[in-house]
């Protein structure tokens, strides 16, 4: 059992809002972003710098999304999703935070220094 990302849903935002039973299958993590693009798609954000595309329901991860197997030390996970933060400084915490401008994307991100003064 890990983290999950529920779905509340409304006809206004103001709500009031109703939980779906289930959290997004295949997202193992917290604190989601949602962006909604130019090209008409919405994409999930969550911790340890993963992404993915979701389906028009906004409700599942798109059936082409894809996965991945990560070690996390002695352990090995199958992940969804794309690594966002590859090449980066890995000392990611959670809270990534997607927008679109003047026609690009930016994604930010608490980073923890390793020494700090």
């Amino acid at each position: 059992m890990g983290f999950g990302v529920g779905v509340a849903i409304a006809d206004s935002p103001e709500g009031p809002f109703v939980c779906e039973s289930e959290p997004i299958k295949g997202i193992n993590g917290i604190d989601p972003c949602v962006l909604l693009a130019s090209d008409g798609n919405a994409y999930i954000f969550w911790g340890n710098g993963r992404c993915a595309k979701l389906k028009d329901n906004m409700k599942e991860l798109a059936d082409d999304t894809p996965k991945e197997k990560v070690k996390w030390g002695e352990r090995e996970f199958e992940m969804y999703g794309v690594n966002c933060l590859k090449g980066l400084p890995n000392r990611q915490a959670e809270g990534p935070f997607a927008f679109e401008y003047n026609g690009n994307y930016y994604l930010t991100y608490p980073y923890v220094r390793e020494n700090m003064p």
